[in-house]
Formats: structure tokens, sequence, C-alpha cells
């Protein structure tokens, strides 16, 4: 991302070595260019903050490529010294305060990104009261059909998931490095004292996610307990994250009743509830349904039904079986009916 990337300008061989090993030490993401030399001073890449002294910033203003720098501040030994109207920067406070003014510079930088796409996010919640034994295999065909149509994103919230397995796929991080990233940088925000309007970014989530096909997917948690010390500001937090993300739908996978999970049904604009016909199933359904009719939510709520059991194509259990068989035909032939809200 551009405001990861920082250009320094300044005639002090040793300052500009210092700042640079600082800011890297605070904030390995960042790319640092350096320049020491004026007549050498080039613009051949884009940079989101600038930090140029003096003589760097005469030769900028010459340049017809000034766009490249998105933000500038004016980098100076002495506190009172102005530039034109740039933002003063002074070299020798606190490395604390210099870098607090450095990220504010970011994150305004951020907050003045174009939206990826119009509209607002459309949450799907499908939780399954009994667990039945297709509830990941329905969600990810579901979710492919939902990705042909736009940009899709699926939250896999159980704590044992079998969905990497499936996909034939490694993760790298998972839903609760993402979660712990949030809370990190919202403390971090605090702390910077970047004000609220500023906090509110897209474009941090691709670092968590995989993708299958155009299906992106939020991983799983990698040890089952890890679910239960997620708070229920924490999951609020995760669907405000993932809001700004500006995915068209994204599907909530529910697997237990966990913490947060009533203030995140509230979120959904569908609820989709998988089940099995037959009275045992259906008497497992009503206590749920109660609870949801008290809170207004039958009217976004969608039950589906689903075979028994139905074995994939092959012996092996992967999702190219589930897609070929029985499973996948039901999807592609219900998709329209599914998607196209509550009936």
């Amino acid at each position: 991302m551009v405001e990861e990337r920082i250009i320094i300008c300044d005639e002090d061989q040793a300052y500009v070595e210092a700042l640079s090993r600082y800011l890297l030490g605070c904030d390995p993401e960042l790319k640092i260019h350096t320049y020491t030399n004026v007549e050498q001073f080039q613009l051949d890449s884009e940079y989101g903050v600038g930090l140029l002294s003096k003589h760097f910033l005469e030769r900028y203003d010459q340049m017809d490529n000034r766009e490249r720098i998105h933000h500038i501040l004016h980098m100076t030994e002495s506190a009172g010294d102005k530039y034109g109207e740039y933002r003063t920067i002074y070299k020798f406070q606190s490395m604390e305060k210099f870098r607090k003014i450095l990220v504010q510079e970011q994150w305004q930088l951020k907050s003045m990104k174009p939206e990826k796409m119009p509209g607002q996010t459309r949450f799907i919640g499908i939780y399954s009261p009994m667990s039945h034994e297709l509830l990941l295999p329905f969600t990810l065909l579901l979710a492919e059909q939902y990705a042909k149509a736009g940009r899709t994103l699926l939250v896999d919230m159980q704590e044992n998931s079998m969905i990497m397995n499936l996909l034939q796929l490694r993760e790298e991080k998972t839903i609760i490095d993402y979660i712990y990233f949030l809370e990190s940088e919202k403390q971090k925000r605090v702390n910077m004292e970047i004000p609220p309007a500023m906090q509110r970014v897209p474009g941090e989530i691709e670092k968590f996610i995989e993708m299958y096909g155009d299906l992106a997917i939020l991983p799983p948690v990698r040890i089952p307990s890890e679910i239960a010390y997620v708070t229920s500001g924490e999951w609020s937090d995760l669907l405000t994250g993932i809001r700004n993300e500006r995915f068209e739908t994204v599907l909530l996978l529910f697997d237990r009743v966990h913490c947060g999970f009533e203030q995140m049904l509230l979120e959904c604009d569908q609820l989709i509830l998988v089940g099995k016909q037959g009275g045992f199933y259906r008497s497992r359904e009503e206590k749920l349904l109660t609870f949801l009719k008290v809170r207004g939510m039958e009217k976004i709520t969608k039950q589906i039904y689903l075979p028994i059991m139905v074995d994939p194509v092959g012996e092996e259990y992967r999702m190219e079986g589930f897609n070929q068989g029985p499973l996948g035909k039901f999807i592609r032939s219900q998709y329209g009916r599914i998607a196209g809200g509550v009936s």
C-alpha cells in the first residue's frame, strides 16, 4: 500500500540512517527510500509520505511529477522554520513524537482513499442448530455462487473447521490474527491520537485472507479453544473491520453460540438456518426460532433443509466431489431462491 512507502530526504546521512532504523523497528511493514544528495534526488516511484528538508523541497517544487508524493512534511532543524504551506516536522524532537506525526499523516492518507465499490456490504449468517454434517460444503458452494456475482468474503468461525483440508489450502494467518491486528491498531490509534474520522479505513484484510478462485476466505482458528477467548467487543470490531473492506457479500459461518453471537446475528441482513427433515431435527430448531422471533429476526430468517446425508463424488473429502455431486446440484438449483431473500 502506498501509505507504507516513505521517502526521507536530508543531507545529514547519519541522521537519515538513524531515523530509518527507528521507523523500521517500530513498523517493519514500512518501505523506506532515502536520499542524502540533492543532485541525485528523483521520484522514480510513488510514496505515501515524504520527509524533505529545505534544499530537497526546493528541488521537489521544480519537478513535473510532484504528485508521486501524496503527503509532504518539511523536515527542519529549527522548530519555528517554515517552507511554503508545507506542514513542518522538527528533526530533533523525541522520536516517539516524530513518529506520531508521521503516523497521523499515514492515517490521513488512508482515510482519503476512494471506496472500492458503491453500496453497503450485505452480511449473511449461516448456522445449523443441529450441526448438520453438510454445513461447511453447503456454505462453500453457496459462497462460490455469490462470488460469481461480486466481491465475496467467507468468515469461518467454526471451532474445529475442515475448510482448509476441503479446499487443499494452507493458511498463513487466521481469524484470530485478524482480530488481534484490529485490536492492536485500535489501541495504536488511541495512543497516536488519531481523530475518529480517520480511523475507519479499508485495505488491511488482504494480509489475512486466502483466495479460492474468486472467493476470499478468512481462515478459522487453528486451536478450537481460541474461539472461547474472543470477547463480544472483539467480535463487534471484527464486523466493523470487515465492513470497511467494501465486500458486496460477507457470509458468516457460525458454529457454536459463542460470546457476542446475538450481537453478530443482529448485524445480519439475512440468516440461513441449515437443517434436516424430520420431527426430531425440527424440534431442535424451535428454541432458536423463538429466540429469533423475540428479537424481530424471523423476517430475515430462511430455513434450508438438506438431505440427511449426501456423499461427495469419489471417496476423498474434497470440494470437487461435493461440487459435482447432489449437494452441488442442489445449491445451483436453489441459489436464486436463497439469494433472492426470505421466502
